[in-house]
């Protein structure tokens, strides 16, 4: 195994202890803490008697997980994602940073408002379903609204603290370099089935379709042309897939623009 796949949590106390998930047993206990309820999940105990401890999830290219938080919330996490939190959460509050893509599934407490910090911007709930993409080294930051409500804070391109409560049905893209935010509704399940292990793209930039298949697959992507980048497609793909078949499927949308060697794709 190359050590860059596993999917890893560290502890934070007392110095750190990283733990190789991808090894564990199915149903085995982890520090007293938490399961391995399949090969995919990781699930905490509510009733744990931990003391404040900060955990960090490392998801790798190509995989996908899920968290059971000790709360009872649910976050998937897409390839490429880092999500730090804490084993126990306090008696007055939730939080938790992303870098990644999660779609989160909050459990309701008002007593403890749950909030996600990541770069850019910070979003606020007490219960809801809500997706966010928030890579560190893309321009944009989006959330996604699928039911209840989410407050969206940020700052503006005066660099005044800004707020938007957005609605069911709604996303935000957030550009983190001038502060402007967009603001629109959308087809939820465009931006949420990725953790079905369907990925769509609808009237969507090929730059961005392509690093979104380079985290899902592992592939190196040149752009020999920056006017391809600017190319839209719109498609369904479905993750059982191989790397193969899909590029198959996008050499016959751009006949003579794209040559596939292994794992790296030239677009001309």
């Amino acid at each position: 195994k190359n050590p860059e796949n596993y999917i890893t949590v560290t502890r934070r106390i007392d110095g750190e202890k990283t733990i190789d998930l991808t090894s564990r047993a199915v149903n085995s206990d982890i520090e007293n803490l938490c399961t391995m309820v399949d090969n995919n999940t990781l699930m905490y105990y509510p009733d744990s008697k931990e003391k404040l401890s900060y955990h960090e999830i490392i998801v790798p290219e190509v995989k996908l997980f899920k968290v059971i938080l000790q709360d009872g919330s649910v976050v998937w996490l897409n390839s490429k994602s880092t999500l730090t939190y804490p084993a126990k959460f306090k008696a007055d509050s939730r939080r938790v940073t992303l870098d990644g893509e999660g779609y989160f599934d909050i459990r309701k407490d008002k007593s403890r408002p749950f909030v996600v910090n990541v770069t850019g911007m910070s979003i606020n709930v007490t219960g809801t379903q809500f997706n966010v993409k928030a890579y560190k080294e893309e321009d944009n930051v989006s959330a996604t609204l699928v039911d209840g409500k989410i407050s969206i804070g940020y700052k503006n391109e005066s660099g005044s603290e800004q707020e938007y409560k957005l609605k069911q049905g709604e996303q935000s893209v957030l550009d983190k370099e001038s502060g402007n935010i967009d603001v629109k509704e959308v087809n939820t399940s465009i931006y949420t089935s990725w953790k079905d292990g369907i990925y769509f793209f609808d009237k969507q930039r090929l730059e961005s379709i392509m690093n979104d298949l380079g985290r899902w697959y592992g592939l190196e992507v040149i752009f020999m042309d920056d006017n391809a980048k600017n190319r839209v497609l719109s498609g369904k793909l479905n993750r059982e897939e191989t790397p193969e078949e899909l590029l198959n499927t996008f050499a016959k949308l751009l006949p003579g623009h794209m040559k596939i060697e292994g794992k790296t794709v030239t677009i001309y």
